[in-house]
Parts: C-alpha cells; sequence; structure tokens
C-alpha cells in the first residue's frame, strides 16, 4: 500500500500545487505523557523496582532491664521494568506521487526521487510524529501482551490489529490485575454492565458525582491524605460531572481546556477529563452491540503511574533518508518504553 496514493484525488494537473493549497485533517490534542505520569529515563533493559515498607507497633510497657525485644522486619517487595523495543517504520517510492499534485514538490532530473529536506517529507515527518505520540498512549494505558479480538475470547474489535495492543502490560491491564487480588481498590460504575452501546452511553444523572463520592470513600487512607492526588476520568463522566453541576446552580466552566483534556474539580481534587480514552474504548473495544468498560476513572498520583524510557527525548523523533539502492525514502524512529502501576493502595479505579 503507497504511503501516498493518488487514486485518492482527482488529478487534472493544475489546480493545486503545494500543500498550502491541501486543508489538512486537524489532528487530536492528546496530552503529553508528563502531564499526568512521572517519566523515567536509562530503562533499557529488565530493572528491579524495589518497595521499601515501614515499621509499626514497636513501642510496648517497659517490662524491666533485659527484656521485651522485638522481632520485626522491614518489609519488602519489588517490581520489574520490562522495556519493549518498539519501532516506526515507513518508506515509500516518489513515483507514488505522480498523478497528484505532489509532484509538483518533488526535485526535477537525477534527484527526483530524493525528497530529503522537501516539504512532503516534512510533511511526512510531522504527521508520523503525531501518530507515534498517540500511539504511545495506547501503548501505556491499553496494552495487554494477552491482548485478543472478539473472536477470539478478548475485547479488541475484530478486524483492528492486535500488534496495535499487545506490545507490554500497561496501566488498565495492571489495575485489573490488581483489582482481582484486591476488589475493594474498584468502585463499580452500572451503566457499564448495559446491553446495547446506546444505553451504556447515558449515565445517571448524578452518576459522576456519587462515583467520584464512592472512590473518595473506598480509597486507601494514604492516597486520600496525598497531596497531589489527582482523578483521571473518560470525558463522559467529566461531561455528566459538569451537568450535573450546572443542574445544581454553580459554576461548571472547565478549569482549562489545553493539552488533550479538561479539568473540573471535585473537593481538592483535579479532575482532568482524557478524551483519549473515550476515543480509544469506543473504536476499538466494541463487539457490535457493548464497549467494553466506556466509562472509567482512576484517582492516584502523577509519581504512581510512570513510564520507563531508554531515551525519553528520542519518542516522536522521525528520522528520514533517502536510499539510492532502493530509490526510496525512508522514515523511522525507534525507543524502549513499559509503564507501571507503582502501588497497588496508591489508586482507586472505577469502571
Amino acid at each position: 500500500m503507497p504511503l501516498i496514493d493518488p487514486t485518492d484525488l482527482t488529478f487534472n494537473g493544475e489546480e493545486a500545487r503545494t500543500l498550502q493549497d491541501a486543508i489538512i485533517e486537524s489532528s487530536f490534542n492528546n496530552p503529553a505523557v508528563a502531564d499526568l505520569m512521572t517519566v523515567y529515563d536509562e530503562i533499557i533493559t529488565k530493572k528491579q523496582i524495589p518497595f521499601l515498607g515501614r515499621l509499626s507497633k514497636i513501642t510496648k510497657k517497659d517490662a524491666g532491664c533485659g527484656t521485651g525485644i522485638l522481632s520485626k522486619n522491614i518489609p519488602m517487595t519489588e517490581k520489574f521494568w520490562e522495556p519493549e523495543n518498539v519501532k516506526i517504520w515507513l518508506d515509500m517510492c516518489a513515483q507514488e506521487l505522480d498523478g497528484s499534485f505532489f509532484v509538483y514538490l518533488r526535485r526535477n532530473g537525477i534527484d527526483r526521487d530524493n525528497l530529503e529536506g522537501t516539504e512532503i517529507a516534512s510533511y511526512i515527518v510531522e504527521t508520523m510524529s503525531e501518530a507515534a505520540s498517540e500511539d504511545l498512549l495506547r501503548i501505556i494505558w491499553f496494552n495487554d501482551k494477552a491482548a485478543a479480538n472478539i473472536s477470539g475470547g478478548g475485547v479488541i474489535k475484530n478486524g483492528v490489529s492486535l500488534t496495535d495492543y499487545n506490545i507490554i502490560n500497561g496501566i488498565w491491564k495492571q489495575i485489573f490485575a490488581a483489582v482481582a487480588i484486591d476488589p475493594a481498590r474498584r468502585t463499580a460504575i452500572s451503566e457499564n454492565a448495559l446491553a446495547t452501546k446506546a444505553a451504556q452511553l447515558v449515565l445517571a444523572p448524578s452518576k459522576a458525582l456519587t462515583t467520584f463520592q464512592a472512590m473518595v470513600a473506598g480509597s486507601d487512607s494514604r492516597l486520600i491524605e496525598s497531596p497531589d492526588k489527582i482523578i483521571i476520568a473518560t470525558r463522559t463522566l467529566v461531561e455528566n460531572y459538569a451537568t450535573y453541576l450546572e443542574s445544581q446552580g454553580a459554576d461548571a466552566s472547565f478549569v482549562r481546556i489545553e493539552n488533550g483534556y479538561v479539568t473540573l474539580r471535585y473537593r481538592d481534587i483535579m479532575i482532568f477529563g482524557y478524551n483519549f480514552w473515550d476515543r480509544t474504548i469506543q473504536a476499538d473495544f466494541d463487539n457490535g452491540t457493548t464497549y467494553d468498560l466506556p466509562h472509567r476513572a482512576l484517582l492516584t498520583t502523577a509519581a504512581n503511574i510512570a513510564v520507563g524510557y531508554d531515551l525519553s527525548s528520542d519518542v516522536g523523533v522521525v528520522e528520514a533518508w533517502y536510499e539510492k539502492m532502493t530509490e526510496k525514502m525512508n522514515f523511522r524512529g525507534k525507543y524502549r518504553v513499559d509503564a507501571k502501576m507503582m502501588q497497588e493502595y496508591m489508586f482507586q479505579a472505577a469502571y
């Protein structure tokens, strides 16, 4: 499949001659990883993450000289970074551009197949960088090494490539695993279990409010005491909360609309409406009748959601070069990545 297919357009040799003549589809404004998570560099291979616990109940009544020695130990647990290599690589033959207005953007003569430094190459690099950034969020949040399509007993829509979803075990996979061990870490959203997509998407008028209330009430006290706790939620829940506030005569103006999310507050907690979750679930987690958990929220801290790279500054970087032997332009990026929910007691999930 050509990277740019002239048959998608009707070309008569005159109308458009530059990219300025084209209307480029708006990209989604996704949040940067560092906005809601903590980034670690130099995660190159499997690496231990040790967790040291706390001592407690070591003070006793003095029973006299030479007595009262306690047997205690500092509890320790561990996790491991297990970064996976990812690659972005597309190539194209410049002759693909013949028959479209892109032909005017090529060089002439012996260099006509070399697109290095051209407007075409810059456009492709920019487009790939945007796509790679969205891919990264999909990997961090929704990947599952055991991912399967609906026909294989999984939750991924049939026809969606599993290679988009099986690179690492992402944050939601880790949340589900933690909840299986400790069900108290979950707050249920009843609408997720309804029988049709249309029914699922109709939330009760105060559903977001009662969900946030239940999340706070069910959370570990160490999370509630954290001054930098946040709630990340699907846009469905945030819009429902805004509508509820307006019904009560409160100002539901979004505090900020930028970087791919909107924000409101519940008590002293900042809520981030994460439209990327909604788009991903409704596009790819669809069995034809229902969505897989279309309403989700996560109460945690940015420090508790960790993303590790070998070199974070190379994420989204795309190199472009012309290969004379193949007479093709190449566009490529590489990095290593893994994601970790650091401590299970430091999250409360709703779904």
